[in-house]
């Protein structure tokens, strides 16, 4: 079986390279993630990939959860259970990384009623 057959689940090592190196690529800015429709899920696209990482409750705890989504293909996902603490903090890590950047690049939800009601402020003179 050559490495592009076998699931990710065979791969750790394969695993933690893409996710530390998405990571490392996020904190940069270099990757900017979005929201997702599920409250406190936060998803980007890379290559044919969509990843999405969320915490599981729902409220930015743990245990955090690592969903490969890809058309004609499925992956496991990965949560953080304490089974593979390297794993988990790598998690965590691109949790944390994801929900900044989402955050960092969110519009401001009120720029477009502004826009719309006309209310929006006159540029200051230092602008």
């Amino acid at each position: 079986m050559s490495t592009q057959e076998q699931p990710p689940d065979q791969l750790p090592e394969r695993f933690v390279r893409l996710i530390s190196r998405l990571a490392d690529e996020t904190e940069a800015n270099r990757v900017r993630w979005e929201r997702g429709a599920a409250f406190d899920s936060y998803a980007v696209d890379v290559a044919t990939v969509r990843f999405r990482v969320r915490s599981a409750p729902g409220n930015g705890t743990a245990p955090y959860l690592l969903e490969f989504l890809r058309d004609g293909s499925f992956v496991a996902p990965r949560i953080t259970d304490g089974a593979d603490p390297v794993e988990d903090q790598l998690i965590e890590r691109l949790y944390t990384a994801a929900r900044e950047s989402a955050i960092r690049h969110s519009p401001d939800p009120f720029d477009a009623v502004e826009r719309e009601l006309g209310t929006t402020a006159p540029p200051s003179a230092n602008e």
